[in-house]
């Protein structure tokens, strides 16, 4: 049961989450509700999304992991799976750069605002979470798995509000989802529930608040 959990875990790391996120939102079939064509993200520029993909490849997930290796190799944290909340620190603050930097190329590098804000803020959510968590860091450990899954939850909920001719079956498999990953961290040990479940709360919270005026 633990080696599934394991691997549960590893598939669904909260690094790769952002990347999954905005694939996701670029990636499901829909048809704006207003029926202008341009406010279903799937037929945005496919040269724009291969440029964001790219972005968040490397700076959420690619530089994130070689850091980790790097933190693991100078002997900063112990083990992978951040079990000493001290040690959570460096990795979570290390992760908030890389997402400040993909915030300013989102933000900054794009004058004339072809990517869509929705996209701009869900990454902004992400690293508004990350500062909450660094701050409660010493009073709870909340789960990073369940609050990025939470986050993306969110972020498809808030989306298909406004689109229609889409697979119903997508926020009930995100919830289904959100509930295997935080079950796995219970089975590991990693968390108490609730931990898992504040997690959970903070990061659907986080993105909903922020995109759901995008």
């Amino acid at each position: 049961m633990k080696l599934v959990a394991n691997i549960i875990s590893v598939l669904f790391h909260p690094l790769f989450i952002p990347t999954i996120g905005v694939y996701l939102l670029f990636s499901t079939p829909t048809e704006s509700i207003s029926f202008i064509k341009a406010e279903s993200f799937y037929y945005f520029d496919e040269g724009y999304k291969l440029r964001l993909y790219s972005l968040l490849a490397v700076l959420t997930i690619a530089a994130p992991m070689l850091s980790m290796v790097v933190l693991k190799t100078g002997r900063v944290i112990t083990s992978y799976q951040l079990e000493n909340p001290d040690e959570r620190k460096v990795p979570l603050f290390m992760m908030l750069v890389y997402l400040v930097i993909v915030i300013f190329q989102l933000f900054f590098m794009d004058p004339d605002n072809v990517i869509p804000l929705m996209v701009k803020y869900y990454i902004l959510s992400i690293a508004a979470a990350i500062v909450i968590m660094l701050i409660t860091i010493n009073l709870i450990k909340l789960s990073w798995h369940t609050a990025a899954l939470g986050s993306l939850l969110a972020l498809m909920f808030v989306y298909l509000r406004s689109q229609i001719n889409y697979n119903e079956w997508i926020i009930p498999s995100l919830c289904l989802l959100l509930g295997i990953v935080g079950t796995s961290r219970l089975i590991l040990n990693q968390h108490k529930e609730s931990e898992v479940y504040l997690g959970a709360l903070l990061g659907f919270a986080t993105t909903f608040i922020f995109t759901f005026f995008a």
